[in-house]
């Protein structure tokens, strides 16, 4: 069934392609539900609702990730339950879910969303007062500010720790002078909830007052507060905080070592080349996280360092399960220009999927190596797929 419902994706039928795409994205799984799930943004139909509606409680994470943007993509308030029904505490998926919700409520116009800072489903109430930061850089929300600010000040206060933490969230997307003094008095706050939604929101108020508190944040126990802490550190760039963001790169909870790679990829970008070739090392052991997401960020972090022994580095990730991590890599081998990578690339060009080893056909010719010239052109006599075997005898040839 899962090969028909492929089969009918294929198809110049919307009808029956839409079709296909609701069986895959629900009893898939791998990058063949992710992807069914990405698809169904395409048709804003009832049926697509209801497929993702249970493939946001999909048994994989990635597949979940995928419906939960679909969802936002799609943007109608229609996505706003399903995604509220679904498990946003769970650490590999939660949080996708919650910025789902978030980015619906900004495509809504400010009386909805301030309706919505009423709901009686507590997580869509507390996700509407965290979007009214974000009204104000919309078109929606134009010269809303004093509106807006002068909501949230009650809602800072509330009694009921969420609020307060979505209150922070929202002065995060604000930014401003006006509101720098409201996010600080909530850096005071003790709950966690509060503290976590400031350790992210802090990303928005550069210098020495942010900087203080984040490292402080660092030090705590609380994966999400320590996560959002290390992002917010990575967002700001300084340099000075790399000690506080590699302790983090091998921590037992997926968020924060996905926080620390990525943190530790947008500090090293600052860097000057001689600088970065120590993170070879940290980039090395983090491409063999067992996450995804971290090794995405690992490859990325990789094409930083100007060192051909990269290239040995990216060669374990070639066989990832995962689609686009294999594609990052072979691009990232393609980056370093060393003609010790053309071997390696090459294995991209026996991947069983077609749009891998197109990737490592442009992957040879971004490497600008002669050598690779030859590679293309055998392998083009063997490709059964002409579109692929023609751009591999296309490319070669800007390559002699």
């Amino acid at each position: 069934r899962i090969e028909a419902a492929q089969a009918l994706t294929g198809t110049k039928d919307k009808k029956a392609a839409h079709a296909g795409l609701l069986f895959l994205a629900v009893k898939a799984k791998g990058d063949v539900s992710a992807g069914a799930a990405a698809k169904l943004a395409g048709f804003n139909k009832p049926a697509t609702y209801e497929a993702l509606a249970l493939s946001v409680k999909h048994s994989e994470g990635e597949t979940r990730r995928s419906a939960a943007s679909a969802l936002s993509r799609l943007g109608t308030p229609k996505g706003l339950a399903p995604l509220a029904a679904a498990d946003t505490k769970d650490a590999d998926s939660g949080e996708s879910m919650l910025v789902a919700i978030r980015t619906i409520y900004a495509k809504q116009p400010l009386d909805f969303v301030l309706k919505g800072t009423k709901n009686r489903d507590e997580t869509l109430r507390r996700q509407a007062v965290a979007t009214l930061g974000k009204l104000v850089k919309t078109q929606k929300g134009k010269g809303a500010r004093k509106t807006i600010v002068k909501t949230l000040e009650p809602l800072s206060e509330a009694k009921d720790a969420s609020i307060r933490a979505a209150a922070a969230r929202s002065y995060g997307s604000m930014g401003g002078d006006d509101v720098k003094p409201r996010i600080l008095k909530l850096a005071a706050d003790q709950a966690v909830e509060v503290q976590r939604a400031v350790a992210y929101a802090l990303r928005a108020f550069p210098g020495q007052d942010a900087f203080k508190l984040l490292t402080g944040y660092t030090t705590k126990t609380d994966a999400p507060l320590i996560a959002n802490a290390v992002e917010s550190l990575g967002v700001l760039k300084q340099a000075s905080a790399l000690d506080s963001v590699v302790t983090h790169l091998q921590h037992k909870d997926v968020r924060v070592r996905r926080a620390a790679t990525g943190a530790l990829v947008n500090i090293g970008g600052e860097l000057p080349d001689e600088k970065r070739k120590p993170m070879l090392n940290f980039f090395s052991q983090a491409i063999f996280d067992k996450d995804a997401d971290v090794r995405l960020k690992a490859v990325t972090g990789l094409r930083l360092v100007k060192d051909p022994r990269t290239v040995t580095a990216l060669a374990a990730l070639l066989k990832d399960p995962v689609k686009p991590v294999r594609q990052a890599t072979l691009n990232a081998m393609a980056s370093t220009g060393s003609s010790s990578a053309v071997e390696a690339i090459a294995t991209g060009l026996e991947d069983e999927d077609n749009e891998v080893r197109m990737t490592a056909i442009r992957a040879l010719g971004n490497l600008k190596q002669k050598s690779a010239a030859k590679v293309l052109t055998d392998y083009a006599k063997a490709e059964k797929d002409t579109t692929l075997a023609s751009e591999a005898r296309k490319v070669a040839a800007g390559l002699k």
